[in-house]
């Protein structure tokens, strides 16, 4: 082997430092952002920032890039439902770099996209500027769940760029499997959460981020979700329209 091409070898992989999939739930996932930067010659795509390269060169082509906006946005899809640890973002390191700042990390059980009253769970809420080619973890909030990770700026004007995003967290193998309920009956005394809630799963994700929910009253044809806390006593209401559902993991492991 030439010599030279060796050194152009071995400087390649010191450059690009590639990250685990064992440790990242997004690597390699679906991602979408709210729009793409795309010069003549490359396109700054949703995927760059799960291709395991995190090289915070911009010109290493391994960054996403919006067009400056307001409220620019990336999104993932875990393909899966988790309850996520941690999100770590790697900016990039040359100019533009403090464009990452002020930004919301949410999950959500159903496309946001798709859903626009998919109830999300706060991450966490950031008000400050990620250093130019720095790597930072945030820690969610507790039970933050979700299938898709969604990173937001908050304000006008700046393009969102990510050179890897990382996703720690373990799986939930059903969601629906943290609740046990009955069509036909409702928790007494519950209160109404305001919104549009079409699937018990909405309304499951509510009471799952509540520190004080222990069970919730689901009404797939008025849309409504009512929380209770404390648990009281069922009330059977006849018509099916209602399914009172219990908190497995909150309460205990007992059917009822």
């Amino acid at each position: 082997m030439d010599s030279r091409a060796l050194v152009v070898y071995w400087m390649y992989f010191l450059n690009n430092i590639y990250v685990d999939c064992s440790t990242n739930l997004a690597l390699r996932k679906p991602t979408r952002q709210s729009s793409t930067y795309s010069p003549t010659s490359f396109s700054y795509n949703s995927s760059l920032a799960v291709d395991g390269n995190t090289n915070t060169r911009f010109s290493a082509r391994s960054c996403t890039n919006t067009h400056p906006g307001p409220n620019e946005w990336w999104q993932v899809d875990l393909r899966g439902y988790y309850t996520v640890l941690s999100v770590t973002l790697v900016n990039r390191g040359d100019r533009h770099g403090n464009n990452l700042r002020d930004f919301l990390i949410e999950t959500y059980l159903e496309d946001s996209l798709e859903k626009e009253d998919s109830v999300p769970s706060v991450c966490v809420r950031y008000l400050g500027t990620v250093e130019q080619g720095a790597t930072k973890s945030f820690e969610c909030a507790p039970s933050t769940v979700g299938r898709f990770v969604k990173i937001t700026h908050q304000g006008n004007g700046r393009p969102l760029s990510l050179c890897e995003v990382v996703v720690d967290g373990s799986e939930v193998s059903n969601v629906a499997s943290m609740f046990h309920g009955s069509l036909g009956t409702m928790w007494t005394p519950a209160t109404t959460v305001n919104g549009n809630f079409k699937t018990p799963m909405g309304c499951g994700t509510v009471c799952f981020n509540s520190a004080t929910c222990l069970g919730f009253n689901h009404n797939r044809a008025l849309q409504q979700c009512q929380l209770a806390s404390p648990i009281g006593a069922t009330t059977s209401v006849g018509a099916e329209s209602w399914r009172a559902k219990k908190h497995l993991t909150k309460m205990d492991s007992s059917c009822w």
